[in-house]
């Protein structure tokens, strides 16, 4: 079977006219700061330009400007992709840091350049004021007569709070205010196409790159960062150990940097994959970079130019060994060896850079090649069969679907370390040019996933390991960023994506694949036998992206979840909800337990092999009690935790669960911890893939339904 990696195909503006004319110096570089590298990443790439140096947009966008906390004469600009420039990559921000004020607001804080000074203005307010007269059908003489205020493109320091989130702006909604019969936030921020002249930088100034997690709002966020105006106002942003939020571990904070990417890398990826940057210009058309063009004219600029990234996700989500497990098998900290030589091998060294949790490597290599390998060896428990996807990463030939498994199991017990051993070596490949008939690698960002060990959870005397659907079911501190109309099907989903291993018991086949979660605020319509009714439920699905293993999953089609919210209006047909709509292909029927009834459903067998998932439905009385367990004990980085209650035989041969549910996360040391809610909440499973109360399935039926109450023998 042939790896197959994803394809990037990049295409990009670059965010300046004349890359060759900026210098950026060892402390102006993103990552580790000079001098204090162990408590300090700068996440910002500065650069000098002696001069002027024009400003375009990386692609098409809406546009957010801010002050600039440092200089009151410079300004910040957040640009939002409309359409994403790297397909697999979802961008949140391009922040450009540093920008002339005066190319946007003359004199003071409140008005835009005016339409009759437009002549010497950027081409981004030539645009936004052409959409201005043309909403009001306004002449030009008009035009000149009226103001554009700074607020229309989110420029209102006097107005705003630092603590508001960015978000908040981009996803604002209009309401009216009776009083005063007047709209408020009756507009959005303004969308600019890719390559449009944004405005200047003089001198010193910043541009950085936010990665999407997915458009929903952290109630309580992973990490203690938040992207809010006092982010956005910065004029350069440096994590700073030293400085860590109330109530968040180090470990916590040091995540944080896996939502930013080095600029110098983004280009790189466009290095490979047909890719191409565009250098705008003013009086002609864009200049076309390509291939080796790109790290001449453009990545070469930067400090970090050779630099790569490697980010290995471990368990829940969190960076490879976060929870120390891998250290547990070994009794040290010494849990990866990093090379060029699979034959010559380093030892073991601590996972990490500088302290913080990312791999990134510049060793020179002595060839000709267009491309380098590293080489590398990670952990993994000596009973447990490991498994590695390359989410955004070259494996090379000996991967499948750009998973490794079985290759990478070593059955030397040299390798073998107290309950640990290392897999056997296994290269990435990386794009690569030549200088002094030596290969440089051409600075790119990749993604790991690995799944190596159990995952521990202590809960007073209880010491158990978490199942895996323990780890999968999380969004549960977060809110859609879109306040939808009542009884409308809405959702939003997590980019981020998780290894998940399951056992198809038809074919006797451990198999394992990629999901991403989605959160559905669900609504089903029924009938009481008077009138129509809505119950609002609440979904988290996982689907199926990419998989491995004997034929359930192997040829499946992936339903591609959005990175963007959405929404479906439904109708008052009795049973129609988010399940029915989106043709999941299921199926009921009322099964007995031990001391009650419920309505039990599955998905089909040929729709588990066709679009398989992962779900939990519970009423949202039933939700709202986690949220409030939430609230009494906050967790970071939380997930369901399913306790088993009960079991028991249905059809003679099948099997029935019923667990209680709760939540496992990280308290303020970075440590799991369990908590549950006040009262109970019973989920029951005939298949272990779906998962669903008795609250959520009341009113759930085939149509023409033939009811079973079947005899069963139970066990506990």
């Amino acid at each position: 079977m042939e790896n197959r990696v994803p394809q990037l195909y990049p295409e990009s503006f670059y965010f300046t006219d004349n890359p060759a004319t900026l210098s950026q110096s060892s402390s102006q570089a993103f990552g580790p700061v000079v001098g204090n590298e162990t408590t300090q990443y700068r996440t910002s790439s500065l650069f000098s330009v002696s001069g002027t140096q024009k400003a375009f947009a990386v692609c098409t966008g809406q546009v957010f400007l801010q002050p600039n906390s440092d200089d009151s004469s410079k300004v910040n600009l957040i640009l939002r992709p409309y359409r994403q420039p790297i397909k697999g990559i979802s961008i949140k921000y391009f922040i450009y840091r540093g920008l002339n004020k005066t190319d946007f607001i003359p004199t003071g804080d409140s008005i835009l350049i005016g339409n009759n000074d437009l002549g010497g203005a950027s081409e981004f307010l030539n645009v936004i004021w052409g959409h201005l007269k043309d909403f009001n059908d306004w002449d030009e003489t008009t035009a000149d007569a009226n103001d554009f205020p700074a607020a229309w493109i989110g420029y209102d320091p006097s107005n705003q709070q630092p603590s508001s989130l960015i978000d908040d702006y981009f996803f604002k909604q209009s309401s009216f205010n009776e009083s005063t019969q007047t709209e408020i936030d009756g507009f959005e921020m303004p969308m600019i196409s890719k390559g449009v002249h944004l405005g200047n930088f003089t001198n010193d100034f910043g541009f950085e790159i936010v990665l999407n997690k997915g458009d929903y709002k952290e109630t309580v966020s992973d990490t203690g960062f938040y992207f809010d105006l006092s982010y956005a106002r910065a004029n350069n942003q440096i994590l700073n150990i030293e400085n860590l939020p109330p109530d968040v571990a180090e470990k916590q904070y040091r995540e944080t940097i896996h939502t930013f990417m080095d600029p110098a890398a983004y280009y790189g990826l466009h290095f490979k994959d047909n890719g191409k940057v565009w250098l705008a210009q003013l009086s002609s058309q864009p200049i076309l970079k390509e291939g080796q063009a790109i790290y001449e004219d453009i990545v070469s600029t930067y400090f970090t130019r050779n630099k790569v990234y490697i980010h290995i996700q471990g368990h829940l989500g969190r960076s490879y060994n976060y929870y120390g497990t891998y250290s547990d098998l070994v009794g040290g900290n010494e849990t990866i060896k990093i090379g060029i030589d699979a034959e010559n091998m380093p030892p073991a060294q601590i996972y990490g850079t500088s302290g913080w949790p990312l791999i990134i490597h510049d060793e020179i290599q002595s060839h000709n090649n267009s491309v380098n390998e590293i080489h590398l060896q990670l952990l993994y428990q000596n009973d447990f069969s490991p498994i590695l996807y390359g989410q955004l990463a070259n494996l090379g030939m000996d991967a499948k679907n750009n998973f490794l498994t079985d290759e990478i199991e070593t059955l030397s017990e040299n390798e073998l370390v107290n309950s640990g051993k290392f897999t056997t070596s296994f290269k990435l490949f990386f794009s690569a040019v030549n200088e002094n008939s030596n290969s440089l690698n051409v600075s790119q960002f990749a993604v790991l996933l690995f799944k190596g060990s159990f995952v521990s959870l202590i809960d007073g005397n209880n010491h158990s390991n978490l199942k895996e659907f323990d780890q999968i079911f999380g969004l549960l501190n977060s809110e859609n960023l879109i306040e939808f109309e009542e009884s409308t099907i809405n959702g939003f989903s997590y980019n981020r994506r998780q290894i998940i291993r399951v056992y198809d018991k038809n074919l006797d086949n451990s198999v394992s694949f990629i999901g991403k979660a989605m959160m559905i605020e669900d609504y089903l319509s029924f009938s009481d036998g008077i009138e129509e009714k809505l119950q609002k439920r609440r979904i988290i699905e996982i689907n199926y992206e990419n998989g491995i293993g004997k034929g359930l999953f192997f040829n499946s089609q992936n339903k591609n979840f959005s990175d963007t919210s959405f929404q479906i209006p439904i109708t008052d047909k009795p049973g129609e909800s988010y399940i029915t709509i989106d043709s999941f292909g299921v199926e009921f029927f009322t099964l007995q337990t031990k001391n009650d009834f419920v309505i039990a459903v599955h998905q089909k067998e040929k729709n588990i092999k066709e679009n398989p998932q992962m779900f939990v439905g519970i009423d949202n009385d039933e939700f709202n009690l986690l949220v409030e367990a939430l609230q009494i004990n906050p967790l970071r980085n939380t997930r369901l935790y399913f306790e088993e209650i009960e079991t028991g035989v249905f059809r003679l041969e099948e099997r029935y669960y019923i667990y209680e549910l709760g939540i496992i996360g990280e308290d303020s040391t970075g440590t799991i911890q369990l908590i549950r809610p006040e009262e109970k909440i019973l989920v029951y499973s005939v298949d272990e893939y779906w998962f669903y109360s008795k609250l959520f399935t009341q009113f759930m039926s085939n149509s023409g339904e033939e009811e079973l109450s079947l005899n069963l023998e139970l066990s506990l």
